[in-house]
């Protein structure tokens, strides 16, 4: 009987070992993020996977006075693609802005400002890295600040953007807006169904007579709804409106209609000018929405999130997000939020921020994981200092669940004893990548399909009688994936095969001394 205890004590042990072996072996698995890697100078950075799982990266490079789109790209083996300004624009200084998709036919299109009008260029993504390659296709829009694109899963081209309605007889820009924010922007949105060549008319988003928007983005869910969130109320680029919210739209038939605006407007409504900004959106595993977003003061340092499981209908009380703090608002009025769920259902958010309030301590790009319904410890991506500043993370997932990111630092030389010239004050973007958690998945072949002969887009634009016309609701099944933790998954399922092993092991030790 002693020996039958003993012996029972000592395969008790030897499972503990065993599953907190395993426990620590998955916490040691934890993917981290590579060192910052400098592409070049420049900012406004954007970011897009292909099928393959190459990373494309496009900036604003204003060289020798000259305005251009740079752009570099990763391959899923490692290496680097050649670094190149492969569009020239205009000269110094109109900033181009610049949003990139990439369609199924192997092409990597680009959205980018050219003085003030909005264009669409595109190149083959295996050979992009030569300007020579790249074709300008279509006018977009014939005035525009802000801008985003995407490309959903049938290849439709989907355009937002922050500006004004121009022409409509005259050669004199015109705007919806009227005082007290006279030419402030208005939102607006096309699609095209062939590769840019194309366009549908303008829908107005959101036409507030005295508002501006700032820093829209669309995106699609796994549902197949698209997404249109902005900040509502300020015109950065004119100088004038005051914050008043965070909005969203959404439409279930592929963008030809939008429901009316979701305002979130925080707890704070009833005191003077503290309003919600910078938003961050996406879908989540089970097709619920989360959002995310800070208040445009100092005062309040906290990064909120709310969370809707009914479309936009109903959100949960803002709550803080623990252990991190938002930016100093003098840094910077520019920087925005990156929100993105990744293959298992998890969401990962990148800010610039800080682990105590302004001005304790400096502020470096984080991410933050979401999964399980908590947030876990921030995480540092890049450490700023007193001079470098972090700002603007764009993000994207790759085909095994791989994370890619790029920013922009603001380097400040001002004050330096040695500062010269070319020293007061410098742009620079990076990159960097968090390795796969999943096993690697069969690369998706691009199809070849034949090119349309490009044409203009017909630049008169007109506004849609009915600005925001609401969808119907649409019956459709949501291909929604469980939230599961690939971690806690893995290390469970070692743990029951190690606790198997072990009573295996118990069984025929104790018919052994039984037989004794």
């Amino acid at each position: 009987m002693r020996h039958k205890l003993r012996f029972s004590g000592f395969i008790l042990l030897f499972a503990l070992l065993v599953v907190g072996g395993v426990s620590v072996l998955g916490q040691a698995s934890l993917a981290t993020w590579s060192p910052a890697q400098t592409l070049g100078d420049g900012w406004w950075n954007s970011t897009v996977v292909d099928r393959q799982g190459r990373i494309h990266i496009g900036w604003y490079d204003p060289i020798n006075m000259i305005d251009s789109f740079s752009y570099a790209s990763y391959a899923f083996d490692g290496t680097w693609a050649d670094k190149n300004d492969v569009l020239m624009t205009v000269p110094c200084c109109w900033t181009v802005r610049n949003a990139m998709a990439v369609t199924s036919d192997g092409m990597l299109n680009v959205l980018y400002r050219h003085q003030s009008n909005l264009y669409l260029a595109k190149a083959p993504v295996n050979e992009a890295s030569d300007a020579t390659n790249w074709e300008f296709v279509s006018i977009v829009a014939d005035t525009g600040y802000y801008l985003d694109m995407i490309a959903d899963k049938d290849d439709v081209l989907h355009v937002v953007w922050s500006g004004r309605i121009q022409g409509l007889g005259t050669d004199l820009p015109t705007s919806l807006e009227s005082r007290p924010c006279p030419y402030c922007s208005d939102l607006f949105y096309r699609q095209s169904t062939d590769g840019g060549s194309s366009w549908s008319l303008p829908i107005a988003i959101s036409t507030e007579p005295d508002t501006g928007n700032d820093r829209p983005s669309v995106i699609q869910g796994d549902s197949g709804r698209l997404y249109i969130f902005w900040d509502e109320g300020t015109d950065w680029y004119q100088g004038r409106g005051q914050a008043l919210d965070v909005r969203i739209v959404y439409s279930d038939d592929g963008g030809l209609s939008w429901s009316e605006p979701i305002k979130l407007a925080g707890t704070k409504t009833n005191r003077d000018n503290i309003r919600p900004i910078q938003i961050a959106l996406t879908e989540m595993g089970d097709g619920s929405l989360m959002a995310v977003w800070r208040y445009n003061t100092n005062e309040d340092p906290h990064i909120y999130y709310q969370i809707s499981n009914d479309v936009g209908e109903t959100w949960t009380t803002p709550e803080s997000i623990p252990s991190i703090y938002a930016r100093d608002m003098n840094q910077t009025p520019l920087d925005d939020y990156e929100l993105v769920t990744d293959l298992l259902g998890n969401l990962h958010l990148f800010v610039v921020g800080s682990y105590t309030p302004y001005p304790a301590s400096l502020s470096s790009l984080f991410h933050i994981e979401y999964r399980q319904g908590r947030w876990r410890s921030p995480q540092v991506i890049y450490e700023g200092s007193n001079l470098i500043w972090p700002e603007w993370p764009r993000a994207d997932v790759g085909p095994q669940n791989d994370l890619h990111v790029t920013w922009f630092n603001r380097i400040d030389f001002y004050g330096s004893q040695s500062e010269t010239d070319d020293q007061r004050g410098k742009l620079s973007v990076l990159y960097s990548h968090r390795g796969p958690t999943l096993p690697q998945l069969p690369t998706q072949a691009f199809i070849p399909v034949p090119t349309a002969t490009p044409q203009a887009a017909v630049i008169k634009f007109e506004v849609t009688a009915t600005p925001f016309p609401t969808a119907l609701p649409i019956e459709r099944a949501i291909n929604a994936q469980t939230n599961s933790d690939m971690y806690a998954t893995q290390t469970l399922m070692l743990a029951l095969v190690a606790g198997a092993m072990v009573c295996g092991g118990f069984a025929v030790t104790h018919r052994f001394l039984s037989r004794r």
